[in-house]
């Protein structure tokens, strides 16, 4: 899925989020900026793998048949980006160090933020914010994130964090 970069342009996130790629319109041969992201390759846990397989066990016992294995999920690199965007400042936001598994919680998230240039993307900051953030948005300075924590409960917690991202231009 491409995001529209706010000049006709689209960046797509490629190979499990190691490189972002704009195109600079949409009629582009090749790509005017590749660049490498922050990603870090990384492979499922033991916790990941028994998660994903009560997922696929419960498909299947809805008449899905997958045909994946615990060793298939060991040997695939995780998603980088999780949710993503582009605000109205043509800055491009990305959640990384990304995880699906909603058994799997964090104490903190990070969030990419890269700078569109007239040559193509630059990494601007990565913040660190509190929870595992589950969605984002930017609204002007504002960033909003979705979060959840574990509170040791048997129903996790969800709320709407705010920071001031003014900063970053």
């Amino acid at each position: 899925m491409g995001y529209d970069d706010g000049t006709g342009g689209l960046i797509f996130v490629t190979c499990y989020g190691e490189f972002l790629v704009r195109y600079s319109d949409r009629d582009a041969v090749g790509p005017s900026a590749v660049v490498r992201s922050t990603y870090v390759e990384r492979y499922a846990t033991e916790e990941d793998v028994e998660s994903e397989l009560r997922v696929l066990d419960a498909g299947r016992a809805g008449g899905f048949r997958p045909n994946v294995s615990a060793d298939d999920i060991r040997s695939e690199p995780r998603v980088w980006y999780g949710d993503r965007m582009v605000d109205d400042r043509r800055r491009f936001w990305a959640v990384s160090h990304w995880n699906w598994s909603d058994h799997v919680f964090y104490d903190e998230s990070y969030i990419d933020m890269y700078r569109m240039t007239d040559t193509g993307l630059e990494l601007g900051v990565t913040l660190q914010v509190g929870d595992k953030v589950l969605a984002l948005d930017v609204l002007g300075d504002t960033l909003i994130v979705f979060v959840v924590r574990d509170t040791g409960g048997a129903v996790p917690e969800y709320r709407v964090d705010w920071y001031d991202v003014s900063e970053y231009e």
